[in-house]
């Protein structure tokens, strides 16, 4: 006996023309008894549903992640110009101009923020692809790796956001140390 029967329609099809296909091979299926018929539609949608609602959770998560990293990336730069002070002196000493120190610790900033954001980029992206495969080694599946482009796009925008503030603040330190 036949246990399932799948239809595989015309993607070109309306919603009217799948409903009404839908009602009547429900009107059929109530003539057999132990005859079920469903609609992927209906599957589709909470499906959908729920990946929206991770996505929101992951964008959520990448900013989180990024005001820590934004607040750390301050931090480290402040020390770093501070513990910096005899060179800053000595730079100033022999004929460096305030705009030159001011315009190496703004591009060692970028560097930093940058490279950090690279490799957490490339290092995400791995795990993602290896954790992709082995799911399709366990389930038997097709690979499907589908890039999370929102989250990709929020954490680029909160990169540069977080980039920017850290450049202009990497350069207060500095004009505070000029001062004194």
């Amino acid at each position: 006996p036949m246990r399932i029967f799948a239809l595989r329609l015309n993607a070109s099809l309306s919603d009217n023309e799948l409903d009404s296909l839908y009602t009547e091979l429900k009107r059929l299926a109530n003539t057999e008894s132990g005859v079920n018929v469903y609609d992927y539609r209906d599957e589709v949608e909470s499906i959908n549903t729920a990946g929206d609602l991770m996505n929101y959770f992951f964008v959520f998560a990448t900013f989180t992640v990024m005001l820590i990293c934004f607040f750390s990336l301050v931090s480290s730069m402040y020390t770093n110009i501070v513990e910096q002070t005899k060179e800053i002196a000595i730079l100033r000493a022999i004929g460096m101009r305030v705009s030159w120190l001011t315009r190496i610790y703004v591009e060692e900033a970028f560097v930093i923020i940058f490279a950090a954001s690279g490799m957490g980029m490339i290092i995400g992206i791995v795990v993602g692809w290896t954790m992709a495969v082995q799911r399709s080694l366990f389930t038997q599946l097709p690979i499907v790796f589908r890039f999370p482009w929102q989250i990709f796009f929020a954490g680029v925008w909160s990169q540069c956001a977080d980039g920017t503030v850290v450049l202009i603040r990497s350069c207060a330190p500095h004009s505070q140390i000029e001062r004194d």
